[in-house]
């Protein structure tokens, strides 16, 4: 201890030390650019000048032109001096504020940790380079706080039962405030993850929600809005969403493997080159979304409503789709081999150039559809779904005898 404090004593004196000979050393360049500068610049003219009433205003206005910068200079050091110190006030004013909002967190008292939460929102808009610090609070206080999905002892179970409808207020707070546009764009992702993997989070209100690059993966999600929430490159793998409303939101590139989406509102929503392998999309509501390019390999989508929804290009091998309500969709260059599509309502669907081998299409309403560039296509299929005089089929399986009697008992039944 002695020769710790003997140390910071010596750096001290160093210190002002170094500051009075600083100090010393511009006072007295000053005093010689006062004195002898105009022989240092103009030497040359002033010795040559013979009338000294000419040197003694030359002289004179080139010590009041230095006067001016000197004073001009000072100014600006001076105001250098009073950012700094206004900055220095500053931080410890939100080093202060940051101090008191993790003791209201840690309370007992649900009003004093949403007070905290509050507080460190606010900290974040009034100094946006505490927001990746907030952020990582908040994470930790919400994952603290939420049950986690995967314990299974009596006391755990008996919490996420108490928490069924929608989290706790200071815990909803804590969402809201880390899933806010205004304060996500200060966060620096890498160093702040919104890692909510496997909380139980059920109910949440999440509308409009910035939520680019989280991890939900295992997550407890059912019955959440989540409406026009930016889901960009999120991970949702295994994640429950069952029952939650997803309109308008936008999932571009995001990873669902195996998510339960089953009975979940999806209208609008944008999927493109989102990965649904295994995901349960059964009864869900997909009307004019957009699934360009997804991976739907073995998904559930049976009794769902994709009307008017966009699956150009999806690949869709193996999934479910029996009774799915795919009306008037674009399934463009799409791959549905060994998919069930039974009962499944195709009505003025556009199938042109996807695959269809091995497809199950017993029962299908194939009126209005689109089928005349269809790859593996057979007249098997055809026989066994309901086409209709409208649908296009390509040339050497709608000239087929069974085919177009196929078509005549079809029509027949209306």
């Amino acid at each position: 201890m002695p020769n710790m404090k003997s140390g910071r004593s010596l750096r001290g004196w160093l210190s002002n030390m170094t500051f009075v000979v600083l100090v010393l050393l511009v006072g007295t360049g000053v005093v010689l650019l006062l004195w002898r500068g105009p022989w240092w610049f103009d030497g040359k003219y002033l010795k040559g000048v013979d009338n000294q009433s000419t040197v003694g205003p030359l002289i004179a206005s080139f010590r009041h032109a230095v006067t001016q910068l000197l004073l001009g200079l000072g100014g600006v050091v001076a105001l250098w001096f009073t950012w700094r110190n206004y900055r220095l006030s500053r931080r410890g004013q939100v080093t202060d504020r940051f101090i008191k909002a993790l003791e209201r967190l840690g309370s007992s008292e649900m009003y004093v940790r949403y007070g905290g939460v509050l507080a460190l929102e606010q900290i974040v808009q009034d100094a946006p380079d505490q927001a990746t610090h907030a952020t990582q609070v908040l994470v930790a206080f919400v994952r603290d706080r939420a049950p986690d999905c995967r314990s299974s002892d009596e006391a755990s179970r008996e919490r996420r039962q108490s928490l069924s409808d929608e989290p706790e207020a200071d815990v909803q707070a804590a969402l809201t405030a880390l899933t806010r546009t205004a304060s996500r764009r200060h966060v620096d992702r890498i160093a702040a993850p919104l890692d909510l993997s496997y909380r139980y989070l059920a109910g949440a209100r999440l509308d409009n929600a910035d939520m680019r690059d989280a991890v939900l993966e295992g997550a407890k999600l059912s019955g959440a809005s989540l409406w026009y929430a930016d889901l960009r490159d999120a991970t949702l793998d295994d994640a429950d969403l069952s029952g939650a409303d997803l309109e308008g939101a936008n999932l571009i590139d995001a990873v669902l493997l195996g998510v339960n989406l089953s009975n979940a509102v999806l209208v609008e929503a944008i999927l493109i080159e989102a990965r649904l392998i295994s995901a349960d999309l059964r009864n869900a509501k997909l009307m004019n979304a957009i699934l360009g390019g997804a991976m739907l390999a073995r998904a559930k989508l049976c009794g769902a409503n994709l009307r008017g929804a966009d699956l150009s290009n999806a690949f869709m091998e193996f999934a479910d789709l029996s009774n799915a309500n795919l009306q008037n969709v674009d399934l463009r260059e799409s791959w549905l081999e060994s998919a069930c599509l039974r009962h499944a309502n195709l009505k003025g669907a556009n199938l042109r150039s996807s695959s269809l081998e091995d497809t199950d299409l017993t029962g299908a309403n194939l009126k209005d559809a689109d089928l005349s560039r269809v790859r593996w296509l057979t007249v098997k299929q055809v026989v066994a779904a309901r086409p209709g005089v409208t649908t296009k089929l390509p040339s050497e399986v709608a000239s087929d005898p069974r085919v177009v009697e196929r078509i005549k008992q079809v029509e027949g039944e209306q």
